[in-house]
């Protein structure tokens, strides 16, 4: 299977269309679904949602909130989120023992994943996706402005 058609990222995961033999499959993961029937608006092809789209899931009970920052960089708990930091492999993390926290955190609801930056909760979501574990990333992390007031105990 070609991987690389329109926007579609490794093993054809991240994009919305796959190419298979000149036909085309729609490939769309659980949480896409799952955010789209609560009305919490579209995926980016990045795989990343907003606060506001993560709190209406997680209100829903539909998913849960996976806080992914190692702790140096925790400087306010996230109301509501697990903590299961991530470490990248290249850096001594363990990408399967991860992937088993969260499966057992997540309880079968879908997973969203929330860093300070964005970033580690890409490399978390990589990690999860390459092991059959849909997921999504809000998009900027702690840091952006968009944080809504009450989800972080210092704002």
């Amino acid at each position: 299977m070609n991987s690389k058609a329109s926007g579609a990222g490794p093993r054809g995961t991240k994009g919305v269309v796959a190419r298979r033999s000149g036909a085309t499959l729609l490939r769309m993961p659980v949480i896409v679904l799952l955010l789209a029937v609560i009305g919490c608006a579209e995926v980016d092809d990045g795989g990343t949602i907003t606060w506001e789209q993560a709190e209406r899931a997680r209100r829903a009970d539909a998913a849960v909130l996976i806080d992914v920052r190692i702790p140096s960089e925790v400087d306010a708990p996230i109301a509501g989120a697990i903590a299961v930091p991530y470490m990248h492999p290249t850096k001594g993390g363990d990408d399967d023992a991860f992937t088993m926290e969260v499966e057992m955190a997540s309880s079968g609801r879908s997973v969203i994943l929330v860093c300070l930056y964005g970033i580690r909760s890409r490399w978390a979501r990589d990690a999860l996706l390459r092991r059959g574990v849909d997921s999504v990333s809000i998009h900027r992390g702690t840091r952006q402005r968009a944080v809504p007031p009450g989800v972080l105990s210092d704002r």
